[in-house]
């Protein structure tokens, strides 16, 4: 069973193994969604034709459409689609140089064709004009895949954060997620009086740093002012107004961790910083980006709290980036090493060294971990 990212590979019966890997096209489209219901366990979209549409729109509709990167399809000897490796481009900065960066998403293989199709898939993705490839939801077998090829996992992108602002609700939420139960599920519903007196005793509210006020967010102005606030990190997303608003609007959609929130941040100088999260009904909150320069971080990450403590959040859970260390620790953050591995390739040196070194910035929203098949 195919995984984001990865597959597990047996061999192929013969007869079946891609012999031919090509750009993907529109009239790919209905076996393409055939076998990613074949492959996947579950899918976001389960409306007849909503996967196809969705497909289209990332792979085929997306607004930064760049020479050469495009996602691809394996065929075998009889024409049939067998494999699938979705590749969303991103624009990027190294220093002052402009960079062209493939997103590497939706590997998939069918089960007869498993084998070396996945890895002629990856290695045609690597193939690609871009100065930079990464993957942000590898699983082990992916993670193994892109290393066998020449990536390599960036380690501190591994490790995720977890902020708890209501102490006593998350430590439940917890325990009901371990249950998985409908009992469980009651007793914390039942609970929540008792809880809520306790989380107003262990937990002070988090309030917004004096000088700052919130802001809808605003594609037109967080372009304008990202360059400004990631300019302390040479390998960084260089985001243009329409790529943002199109992102926004798709991770809009995603309802896997819940409602989709955010705001920018501003202060007397203008924008100080933008962020956005998932908060579910439980109150359970994933970050998906928080920019910042590197000096206001600890109180990028006061405004966020604040945020979402205003609308009943109970926990923040991130992705941790080089510099949050410091204000993570001063809120006594957990932390923890779990989840998928974020992998990257480049065939030039300068780049692996930036990535190696720890100066690319990166968020959720800047891989594949926001699209919502």
């Amino acid at each position: 069973m195919a995984a984001p990212g990865g597959l597990s590979a047996p061999a192929p019966p013969r007869g079946h193994a891609a012999t031919a890997i090509r750009p993907f096209r529109m009239a790919d489209l209905p076996a393409v969604a055939a076998l990613r219901r074949r492959a996947f366990a579950r899918s976001e979209r389960t409306r007849p034709g909503a996967l196809e549409a969705y497909l289209e729109r990332m792979f085929l509709g997306h607004p930064f459409a760049e020479a050469g990167i495009a996602s691809l399809v394996a065929e075998d000897a009889a024409g049939r689609v067998v494999g699938f490796q979705g590749v969303v481009p991103a624009r990027m900065w190294y220093g002052a140089r402009p960079l062209i960066a493939a997103v590497g998403t939706q590997l998939m293989v069918a089960p007869e064709a498993r084998g070396l199709t996945g890895r002629a898939l990856a290695r045609a993705l690597f193939d690609g004009p871009q100065d930079l490839t990464l993957s942000d939801v590898a699983n082990d077998a992916a993670r193994r895949l892109w290393e066998g090829l020449g990536g390599a996992p960036v380690p501190w992108l591994a490790e995720s954060w977890t902020l708890a602002l209501r102490p006593w609700r998350h430590r439940a939420n917890r325990r009901v997620i371990a249950g998985a139960g409908r009992l469980a599920r009651a007793a914390l519903y039942g609970a929540r009086p008792a809880l809520a007196v306790a989380d107003r005793l262990a937990a002070r509210p988090a309030t917004l740093p004096a000088g700052l006020r919130f802001a809808p967010l605003d594609a037109d102005a967080m372009a304008a002012a990202a360059d400004r606030l990631l300019g302390d990190y040479p390998l960084r997303p260089r985001y243009d107004a329409p790529e943002l608003r199109w992102r926004l609007h798709q991770a809009a959609e995603k309802r896997e961790f819940g409602a989709l929130e955010g705001a920018m941040v501003l202060g007397e100088e203008g924008v100080t910083g933008w962020f956005l999260y998932y908060r579910n009904d439980a109150g359970e909150c994933e970050v998906v980006q928080g920019v910042a320069a590197r000096r206001d971080e600890a109180t990028l990450l006061e405004a966020l709290a604040a945020h979402a403590w205003a609308r009943g959040g109970v926990a923040l859970t991130g992705r941790l980036g080089p510099s949050l260390l410091g204000p993570l620790a001063a809120r006594r953050a957990t932390l923890c090493h779990e989840g998928p591995s974020v992998v990257c390739q480049s065939r030039d040196a300068a780049i692996r060294g930036a990535v190696a070194r720890g100066e690319l910035w990166l968020s959720r929203l800047d891989g594949e971990w926001w699209m919502s098949f």
